[in-house]
C-alpha cells in the first residue's frame, strides 16, 4: 500500500497534476471500452492459451541452452560487452530491414489511436504500420495492437514482427544489462494474438457473421499478450490481476477469458519445462526451496 501510494504521488508530479492519486501505474496499455465477447469465443481463447504454452516452453528451452552457452563461452566482461553491442546492432538492423522490405502503409486519419505519424518511406498522407511496431517504445506498440481498428495491420506484418521480436527477446534476455521480459513478451504475444484474431475472422467467416458483424482482433491481442507472458513465467492469478490493472479491461469483463488463457498456458507449458525464472534460478544454483520435492526424494520421510 505504501509503495502504491508513493508511486501515485510521484506520477502526479510527473504528469503535471500534483496531488492527484488516481493514476493507473507505470504500465498503462489503454482502456478496453465497449468491447465484449461471446461464449462461442471461449474455444478460441483456449487455443490462444495452447499456443502461448507451446511458444513459452520453446522460449524457455532455447533460452536455457543460450544461458548455458553464455556461462561457458561468454564469461569475460569484454565478451559480454561485445555481445550487448551485437544484439543492439542486430535489433536496429532487423527493424530497418523489415521496414524496407515489408510494405504496409496505412492512410492517416483512419486509426484514431495514432498520435504520432511515422511516415518513413510511405507516401504523403500515409504512415508505416511497421514503424508503429518497431520505432516507438514497446508500451505504445502494445497499445496500438490492443486498440487499433480491424485493418490497421496486415497479417504478414504481424507474422514477421512477432517472429523477429520473439527471437530478439530470446537473445536479449540474459544479457549483461538490466533488462526484463515482461513488456517484450506482452508485445510479442499481442502481435501473434492479433494475427490469430484476424485468422479467426477469415477461417470462420460464416460463424463470425452469425455472431458478430465484425470480429475485433484487439481482444485476441490481449489474450495473446497474456498467453505469451504466462507461457514464460507460468503465473496465473497474479498475472491476471496485473493485466487487468494495466488495461482496465472492461473492469472484470475479460477476467474470465484471461484467467482461462493463463491456466491453459500453464498446463501446456508445465508439460515440457519450468518457468523462465525457475530455470534461471537452477542455472545460477540459487538455494531456494521449491513447492514440491524432486522425484528422487519425493518418497523419503524425515524422522
Amino acid at each position: 500500500m505504501i509503495s502504491a501510494f508513493t508511486l501515485n504521488f510521484v506520477l502526479s508530479w510527473y504528469n503535471g497534476r500534483s496531488g492527484w492519486l488516481s493514476w493507473n501505474g507505470l504500465a498503462n496499455f489503454g482502456v478496453f471500452e465497449n468491447k465484449n465477447y461471446n461464449i462461442w469465443e471461449i474455444p478460441f481463447f483456449l487455443a490462444v492459451g495452447v499456443i502461448g504454452g507451446l511458444t513459452g516452453a520453446l522460449f524457455n528451452h532455447l533460452n536455457m541452452k543460450l544461458t548455458q552457452f553464455r556461462k561457458k563461452y561468454v564469461s569475460s566482461k569484454w565478451r559480454r560487452l561485445v555481445e550487448c553491442f551485437l544484439v543492439a546492432a542486430m535489433s536496429a538492423f532487423t527493424g530497418f530491414v523489415t521496414l524496407f522490405l515489408v510494405d504496409d502503409c496505412q492512410p492517416v486519419g483512419v486509426n484514431p489511436n495514432i498520435t504520432e505519424v511515422n511516415q518513413m518511406w510511405c507516401k504523403k498522407g500515409e504512415y508505416s504500420a511497421v514503424a508503429k511496431l518497431f520505432f516507438q517504445n514497446p508500451e505504445e506498440s502494445v497499445k496500438a495492437l490492443f486498440h487499433s481498428p480491424v485493418n490497421s495491420f496486415r497479417p504478414w506484418t504481424l507474422l514477421i514482427f512477432s517472429v523477429e521480436y520473439y527471437l530478439l527477446t530470446l537473445w536479449t534476455f540474459g544479457l549483461s544489462v538490466p533488462a526484463g521480459v515482461f513488456i517484450p513478451a506482452l508485445l510479442t504475444g499481442a502481435a501473434w494474438g492479433r494475427l490469430f484474431g484476424i485468422g479467426v475472422g477469415r477461417v470462420f467467416p460464416s460463424i463470425v457473421r452469425y455472431i458478430f458483424s465484425c470480429i475485433d482482433p484487439g481482444k485476441y491481442a490481449l489474450a495473446g499478450a497474456a498467453a505469451q507472458l504466462g507461457g514464460l513465467v507460468r503465473m496465473t492469478i497474479s498475472l491476471t490481476a496485473i493485466i487487468m490493472e494495466a488495461t482496465k479491461a472492461g473492469d472484470i469483463t475479460f477476467g474470465l477469458p484471461i484467467m482461462l488463457v493463463l491456466m491453459v498456458t500453464k498446463w501446456v507449458g508445465d508439460m515440457f519445462n519450468e518457468g523462465l525464472y525457475d530455470i534461471h534460478i537452477d542455472i545460477q544454483e540459487v538455494p531456494i526451496l521449491g513447492w514440491h520435492p524432486p522425484k528422487v526424494s519425493r518418497n523419503i520421510l524425515a524422522e
